[in-house]
């Protein structure tokens, strides 16, 4: 039987998107490679606190002070030799900036040497004004990225912009590392069911920055405009609480529902259940967003704000007018339910290339050098 250890900051229960996507991607990988079986490892700054009613055997937490430590703990767990790290900077590191990490992988002792490492980039480096701390440790964390790029065996990341910056910062040549747009963390249903099956319901979903742009003042009116011309009576609204400006939404006939945090089932059943979604984030990190994949995964038909529609019909491949984002966002427009579900749809197709099955096909492939496909 073959092994791959998962190196993460963190595991569940702490909720943390790159030990969510380990452990996602972790078992898929059992699925794609029969015989391959994945254990974690949480090397997080943070101190952890682990659950033993609800964890396996396979899920570890350790506080390692050293690199020399954290090779020891791989192998003292077992036959693993085959490595991914899942980097992310504050993960590991205050200050973005984790130099025993670097060292760790660049100065293997001799026993480890011939592990290999793939390393998955979930983050590169923070970047921000003069008067802002990031700024400060920008250098610094493109240094500590560039060093554990140049000491891993393999390179895969999330953005096409990163995988130029680690081609770059590696000698690479353009095209060698290979990025996928992150995967669902709240379930990939087999089926959709179709949209004369869903409620006449909305659904909003992620922190403030998805939430500011039509929950607020006269946002929140055109939202609530939106839905009445979409035939939405409900609205759904998922992560940390915010402060709703309700009025708009009352006045229209549309009820309200703040679920806060959910178990994942639990969202994923909310998905399933709508119609439309209201989505907003930074238009050059949408294949990071994990609000993204969730919602692309269930099918269910994007609303976006102004800043980010271009980019995303871009992503989607959405040519006709009747399924655009700004077209589902005039109030006036005369939508059919057709419409709807195919800009649903449409985020689905684009879901199926880089869903976990694809990462954990990418992640088997240098790991195991099988044939995947």
């Amino acid at each position: 039987m073959k092994h791959v250890l998962h190196i993460t900051p963190s595991l569940p229960p702490t909720i943390c998107g790159v030990g969510d996507y380990a452990t996602t991607v972790g078992s898929r990988m059992e699925r794609v490679q029969p015989g391959l079986k994945c254990r974690y490892l949480s090397v997080g700054y943070r101190s952890m606190k682990q659950d033993s009613g609800t964890l396996s055997s396979r899920f570890f937490w350790n506080r390692v002070e050293s690199g020399l430590e954290l090779f020891k703990r791989c192998s003292f767990r077992g036959p693993e030799v085959k490595l991914v790290l899942h980097c992310s900077g504050y993960g590991y590191s205050p200050d973005g900036a984790p130099r025993w990490l670097a060292d760790a992988i660049a100065k293997r002792p001799v026993f480890a040497r011939d592990f290999c490492i793939v390393t998955f980039f979930h983050e590169l480096y923070a970047t921000g004004w003069p008067w802002r701390r990031a700024f400060w440790h920008s250098a610094r964390q493109r240094n500590v990225i560039g060093d554990i790029a140049r000491a891993s065996d393999g390179l895969l990341t999330n953005r096409p912009e990163s995988a130029r910056w680690l081609e770059r910062a590696t000698a690479r040549a353009r095209g060698t590392v290979r990025y996928l747009p992150v995967p669902s963390n709240v379930g990939e249903p087999d089926e959709l069911p179709g949209f004369d099956c869903r409620r006449t319901q909305a659904v909003i979903f992620g922190g403030p920055v998805v939430k500011r742009p039509f929950l607020r003042g006269s946002n929140a009116e055109k939202t609530a405009k939106v839905c009445q011309n979409l035939g939405i009576s409900r609205l759904v609204e998922i992560g940390k609480p915010f402060q709703i400006d309700c009025k708009p939404f009352a006045a229209a006939g549309i009820e309200v529902v703040p679920r806060g945090f959910l178990p994942r089932d639990e969202v994923s059943r909310e998905l399933l259940d709508s119609r439309i979604a209201f989505f907003d984030y930074f238009p050059d990190a949408l294949t990071k967003s994990g609000i993204l994949a969730a919602l692309s995964s269930h099918g269910v038909a994007l609303c976006c704000s102004s800043s980010v529609s271009n980019p995303v019909e871009q992503l989607l491949q959405l040519e006709s007018r009747t399924t655009s984002m700004q077209y589902l966002m005039e109030p006036a427009a005369d939508v059919q339910l057709a419409a709807i579900q195919e800009c649903g749809l449409a985020a689905r197709r684009w879901y199926a290339g880089h869903s976990s099955r694809e990462h954990a096909k990418l992640l088997c492939a240098p790991l195991v050098g099988s044939n995947t496909e």
